[in-house]
């Protein structure tokens, strides 16, 4: 009589748990690799396979397809039939300096764009509480993996405070402290700080001649009038003439 083989009941494996959609990378770094392909293909469309390689990564998917979605989630690029584009932002981020308020303007607003983050900003009005009860909180109300909630609290934390929306930065700016660090440790002045001291902010315009050429202006800011037509008349004065155009 044939022993019957004791078999075991094999339970089906369960997926790793997911965390809610966010993006992998701080947007600081988002930031520096939107730079990246702004120097290498300007405002024109990418194609993935040629994005995957600017920004260093051998092959797509993986790794690299999540930093793809990242500079989605934080709106620095838009997609279409395999290949994304630099958006509005992103570009203009690309030319202003990081001390100029629009650049600040855009920063802060990008912070909020993943929903994730915004949802866990407008909770505690920028008071963010400490990692311990953050972590508790992504575990239990947004079920966040337990392997990945560390990594999303460091990625958060950089992206709020490189944007200046923490209590602290709010706090430091109602007391005439720099509002928006610098990614070398360097914290610019605001224009009212500026100004406080008798100095004037410096603007800098960038002046689009085609897709791919730009023109930059950098002045005072704001200018009296006599500044600007004197600006007008240095500008004329290098105007080519007929000659010029033929050579």
């Amino acid at each position: 009589m044939e022993k019957a083989e004791e078999k075991k009941e094999r339970k089906p494996r369960r997926p790793g748990k997911r965390s809610p959609g966010y993006p992998m990378i701080s947007l600081d770094e988002a930031v520096q690799k939107a730079k990246i392909l702004w120097d290498k293909d300007k405002n024109n469309y990418i194609p993935l396979a040629a994005a995957y390689e600017h920004l260093g990564y051998k092959s797509p998917g993986g790794y690299a397809a999540r930093i793809i979605a990242a500079l989605k989630k934080f709106e620095l690029i838009s997609e279409k039939q395999n290949a994304i584009k630099l958006t509005e932002e992103a570009v203009d981020l690309a030319l202003h300096n990081q001390s100029d308020e629009r650049y600040i303007e855009i920063i802060k607003n990008l912070a909020l764009k993943p929903a994730i983050y915004e949802k866990i900003f407008n909770k505690y009005n920028s008071t963010i509480p400490s990692d311990s009860t953050l972590r508790i909180e992504l575990i239990k109300e947004h079920k966040f993996n337990p392997e990945s909630v560390d990594d999303f609290i460091s990625s958060f934390r950089k992206t709020i405070e490189f944007a200046g929306l923490t209590e602290e930065n709010k706090e430091s700016e109602g007391e005439g402290q720099p509002k928006f660090p610098l990614k070398t440790g360097e914290k610019p002045m605001s224009a009212l700080e500026l100004m406080a001291l008798g100095k004037k902010p410096t603007i800098e315009i960038p002046i689009p001649l085609s897709d791919t050429e730009f023109a930059f202006i950098k002045m005072p800011h704001p200018l009296t009038n006599a500044q600007w037509e004197k600006i007008e008349s240095i500008l004329k004065a290098y105007k080519p003439t007929d000659e010029t155009k033929e050579n």
